[in-house]
C-alpha cells in the first residue's frame, strides 16, 4: 500500500497539479489582499478584517483559498505515510510541512493577517518542486530515447539479417542461372544430334528404298569391296549386301 501511495504522489501528474495549485494559491492570495487593502482605504481606521465586510468574491476566493490548503495537507499526509523517517531528510518537504502547518493555524485560529500574509508570501520558495517534475519528465525523455534506440538496433539486426538471407538466395539464384545455362546448352545438343539423326534416317530410308526398286526391277547392283557410301552433309550411310544400314559420322 504504501508503495502504490508512493509512486502516486511522485507521479508526474500529481507533481504538476501541485505546482498549479501552489501558484494559483500565490495568486488568489494576492487577490485578496488587493480587495482587503481597497476596503480599508475606502473605510479608513474604522474597518476591521472580518468576513461581515468582506466582499462576496473574497469569501468564495477564501473558500477555494482553504480548498487548496486542505489538498496540501492531504498531499504531504500522504507523503509522510509513503516514505516515513525517510521524509524528515528531505529539507524541501520539511520546508512545506512547516509552511502548511503555520497556514492552517493561522487560518483555523487567527483572524490577523500579519504572520498569515508572510507564511502565504513563502509559498513563492516552493519553486522546488519543480525540481521533481523535470527530473520525471527528463527520466521519461530519456526512456523513451533508449526505447528508441532499442527499436533502431533491433530494426538494424532485422536489416541485416534480411540482407544476409538475399545474399544466400541471390547465390542460389545465381547458381540456378548457370545450371539453367548448362541444362539449356545440352538441350541444345540433343536437339541438334535429333536432327542430325533424323536426317539421317530419311537419308537411309531414301537409299532402301531406291536399292529395293533397283533389286526389284532386276537390275544388277555391284557392291565394292567397301560398301558404298552415302555423304549427305555430315553423316555417311553405309548400306550392306543384306539391305542393313549403318550411320556414321564424318
Amino acid at each position: 500500500m504504501k508503495t502504490v501511495v508512493g509512486k502516486a504522489v511522485e507521479s508526474k501528474e500529481v507533481q504538476t497539479l501541485i505546482i498549479f495549485l501552489i501558484y494559483i494559491d500565490i495568486f488568489l492570495f494576492n487577490v485578496t489582499q488587493l480587495s482587503h487593502s481597497r476596503l480599508e482605504e475606502k473605510h479608513g481606521d474604522e474597518l476591521a478584517p472580518d468576513e461581515s465586510e468582506s466582499t462576496v468574491l473574497v469569501q468564495i476566493i477564501e473558500f477555494f483559498q482553504n480548498c487548496i490548503l486542505s489538498l496540501f495537507t492531504v498531499e504531504l499526509a500522504a507523503t509522510v505515510y509513503a516514505f516515513g523517517s525517510r521524509f524528515c531528510s528531505h529539507y524541501g518537504y520539511m520546508f512545506d510541512l512547516v509552511l502548511i502547518s503555520i497556514m492552517t493555524y493561522e487560518n483555523a485560529c487567527s483572524k490577523g493577517y500579519s504572520l498569515y500574509s508572510m507564511t502565504r508570501l513563502l509559498c513563492f520558495l516552493r519553486f522546488w518542486r519543480c525540481i521533481p517534475l523535470l527530473e520525471i519528465l527528463t527520466n521519461e525523455v530519456c526512456n523513451g530515447r533508449d526505447a528508441v534506440q532499442q527499436k533502431l538496433f533491433d530494426k538494424e539486426k532485422e536489416i541485416k539479417m534480411i540482407e544476409f538471407e538475399l545474399s544466400g538466395k541471390d547465390n542460389i539464384c545465381e547458381k540456378e542461372r548457370n545450371l539453367r545455362v548448362n541444362v539449356e546448352k545440352k538441350l541444345k545438343g540433343y536437339v541438334q544430334d535429333i536432327e542430325m539423326l533424323k536426317e539421317a534416317l530419311h537419308i537411309a530410308a531414301e537409299d532402301v528404298a531406291r536399292f529395293a526398286e533397283q533389286k526389284e526391277n532386276g537390275e544388277e547392283v555391284f557392291f565394292d569391296s567397301t560398301p558404298p557410301t552415302l555423304q549427305p552433309k555430315e553423316t555417311r550411310i553405309v548400306v550392306n549386301e543384306d539391305l542393313s544400314f549403318q550411320v556414321v559420322s564424318n
